[in-house]
This record gives C-alpha cells, sequence and structure tokens, in this order.
C-alpha cells in the first residue's frame, strides 16, 4: 500500500496545482474519484460517521437552495461533492502519512523548480520551448494560448516572468503549496531546521508571492514561539518583530497591500461598462466588496453553486480573487462559521499528533491562504479541512522513523 499512498498524494498534489488541463479536467477529478472509491472498498476502510452526517447536511443544503431559487445547478453542485468526497477518501486512505508524503513531493517540486526557475531568467524562450514540447505538439492540451506552457513538474507564465510558479498554475498558487510543506516540516523535525526546509522557504522567496511571504514572516513564527521554553519567548518575539518590520517596510508586502486596498472598487466599473474581455479578475479586496454587494440578500447560506444569483458584470464576468470572499457569497455566513470551525479542528488535530501547539495559528494561515487564493474549493484543501474526521491518536514511533 505505500506506494499507492505515494501515488494518491502525488495525484491530489497535481489535481491542486492546476498546472494543466488533464489537471483540471472534470474526467480527471471523476476517475480520481473512482480509484480512491475502488481502494476504499478493497481495502474495507471505514468511513466515519461524521462524513455521513455532513452529506446529509449537503443534501439537506442543496435543497434549500432549490426551494429559495425554485433551481439548483445538479453538476456544480455534484462537482464540488466529488471534491470533497476524493480528498476525504485520500485522507482516509494516506491518513498520518499525508505530512509525510506531501512534505517529500513538495520539496522534490521545490528542486526541480529552482534550477529551471534560473533558466527561466536567462534562457525564458529556449526553456519555453523545451517545457511547452508537450503542450505544443498535443493540440487538445493547448491551455491559455501561447503565454502559457505546463510539462506536469514546471510551469512558465509570460505573466510571471521573475516568478517561480513550480507546477502550479502560477506563483501564488506554487507559494500556498510551499507554505503548508513548511509547517509540516517544521512538526515533523520538531524545529529543527533540516535541508528540506531550506530548500523550501528558498523556493517560496523565488515565488515573489506576498501571500507566502506575509505568513512566513508575520504567522509562522507564532508557531516557534509558542512551543519554545517560556524564558526564550520574549527574545524570539523581538528577533521575529525587527525581521517582520525589516520585511514589511521594504515595500515586498505593504506596497501590494496598499495597492490591493487602493484599487478595490477599481475593476467594478465592469459591473455595467461595455467592453471585449471575457472575464475580469477582482483583487482581493474588490472580491469582498462584490460579495458584500449580495451577502444582505442571502446572509445566512448564500447562494451556492448557482452563480447566475449573483452580482456579475453585464459584459464581462467578474473573477474572484479571494477564495474566502467567493466562499461567503456562496455559503454565507453559516459557511463561513462551518469553515473555520473545521479548519480549527483539524489543525488541532494535526498539532496534537506532533504534540506542538499552535492549532490558533495555523488557523489563521489557512484563512490567509484562502483570502488570497480560490484555491478553498479544491480537493486537496479538503483533504486538510476534514482531518479531524480521522482518528486522533498519537503517531506511532515506527511511523516517525520512517521520516
Amino acid at each position: 500500500m505505500k506506494g499507492k499512498e505515494y501515488q494518491l498524494v502525488l495525484l491530489l498534489i497535481f489535481i491542486g496545482a492546476k498546472g494543466n488541463l488533464i489537471a483540471l479536467a472534470d474526467i480527471t477529478l471523476v476517475l480520481a474519484l473512482l480509484w480512491t472509491t475502488y481502494l476504499i472498498r478493497a481495502s474495507k476502510t471505514k468511513i466515519p460517521v461524521g462524513f455521513y452526517y455532513f452529506t446529509a447536511l449537503y443534501i439537506v443544503l442543496t435543497l434549500c437552495y432549490f426551494f429559495k431559487f425554485g433551481w439548483v445547478n445538479i453538476w456544480s453542485s455534484s462537482r464540488l461533492f466529488i471534491k470533497i468526497t476524493y480528498g476525504v477518501f485520500t485522507l482516509l486512505l494516506v491518513r498520518d502519512k499525508i505530512f509525510y508524503y506531501y512534505e517529500r513531493i513538495i520539496v522534490l517540486f521545490s528542486a526541480i523548480s529552482l534550477p529551471l526557475f534560473l533558466l527561466q531568467i536567462v534562457a525564458f524562450p529556449y526553456l519555453k520551448w523545451f517545457v511547452g514540447l508537450i503542450e505544443n505538439n498535443i493540440p487538445a492540451l493547448n491551455y491559455r494560448e501561447n503565454w502559457y506552457v505546463n510539462n506536469f513538474i514546471f510551469t512558465l507564465n509570460e505573466n510571471a516572468l521573475l516568478r517561480n510558479s513550480g507546477m502550479a498554475w502560477e506563483p501564488k498558487g506554487f507559494a500556498n503549496m510551499v507554505l503548508i510543506a513548511i509547517v509540516f516540516n517544521l512538526l515533523r523535525t520538531k524545529f529543527v531546521l533540516d535541508k528540506r526546509f531550506y530548500i523550501l522557504v528558498i523556493t517560496l522567496l523565488t515565488t515573489f508571492s506576498t501571500t507566502g511571504i506575509f505568513i512566513l514572516v508575520f504567522l509562522v513564527p507564532f508557531i516557534f514561539v509558542n512551543n519554545y521554553r517560556a524564558s526564550y519567548r520574549p527574545l524570539l518575539v523581538i528577533v521575529f518583530a525587527f525581521v517582520g518590520l525589516g520585511v514589511y517596510s521594504s515595500g515586498v508586502v505593504s506596497d501590494k497591500i496598499t495597492r490591493e486596498i487602493d484599487e478595490r472598487e477599481k475593476h467594478l466599473v465592469y459591473l455595467d461598462a461595455e467592453t471585449n474581455q471575457q472575464s475580469i479578475t477582482l483583487g482581493r479586496f474588490g472580491s469582498f466588496v462584490l460579495a458584500f454587494r449580495d451577502l444582505p440578500k442571502n446572509p445566512l447560506i448564500g447562494i451556492g453553486m448557482q452563480d447566475s444569483e449573483r452580482t456579475d458584470g453585464t459584459n464581462t464576468h467578474l473573477v474572484y480573487v479571494s477564495g474566502l470572499a467567493d466562499f461567503l457569497s456562496r455559503f454565507g455566513i453559516i459557511g463561513i462559521l462551518f469553515l473555520v470551525i473545521t479548519y480549527y479542528w483539524s489543525s488541532k488535530a494535526m498539532f496534537e499528533k506532533f504534540k506542538v501547539e499552535g492549532a490558533v495559528i495555523m488557523t489563521f494561515i489557512f484563512m490567509s491562504i484562502f483570502f488570497a487564493s480560490a484555491i478553498i474549493i479544491s480537493p486537496l484543501f479538503f483533504c486538510f479541512q476534514f482531518y479531524y474526521l480521522i482518528e486522533n491518536k498519537n503517531l506511532p514511533s515506527q511511523q516517525r522513523r520512517q521520516v
């Protein structure tokens, strides 16, 4: 089963990376669910009662949308449930080893990305030809025309010439995945910084992701502080505070945040404006401005997967950048509460496995990622969200030695 467990996590990351049409295809998602379902049955893995309760709740919620709007988007609602089920089934099959396999795979992709990133800077046209060999010679795999190519292990994006996208669809998405691996690495090593940690941090910095750097500098250090002896905590707080202020004052983080706030309503002019663009991407704060326009109409449970029930541009589609804003619009206040509570339960279960404190901080890390990225309904993150469903026991010593 060990080889299959590695493959299961690899497939979960591949779909979560959204780097090419195969990763995005519905058929890939369905086949992945069928494979995990077969393995669940073959291994006689018990499905937690909590998941049956969630399934019943999801059906009731879908019926509520039907009675409220007079219709439901059957495929979108089913597709979301398939994503959730696939993520949970993968978790049930892999269980605690999700930490180890996830970290190892992301470290591998990070190590691959670093030399390719250097080539991207000095020889972009040649690397683009090489990376695009498969995509450019199989028309059915062509994705985002000629400005974007992916070969399953690396992505080149002409909109991010000086940023490392790794195998993900963009640098921000890669940074999110690397961040989670950094936390898993710290938990595994009990905060002893090893070679993998440095590879992950260097990779994260090459993404030049505002969110990634913000979380690494301002949130991850609190996990350190929480788990060091009390006598060292004041010194650690002072050191991390100076580092954080230094990074913030450098403009790497502050300029992007300030610009996002100032331009929060910039793209909303396209609600009624004439344009030839098929879609307009909103900023993080702009996504919330749009979400709060619709929230008073459906404050408790939102509009679900019925996208036509919420405000959109007359001549173009307004794309939510913030996953939290999109989730608030879709599932309302009750949905957000469910999201935060389940991520806290799962973070608590994760940290208890390693006898480490910091569940609240980890919840903030997840919410910060979702604030900046619309990956909140990815099977990969459903795997983390529903981690609390599996048994909450300390890791066996044998598993620790395998890492």
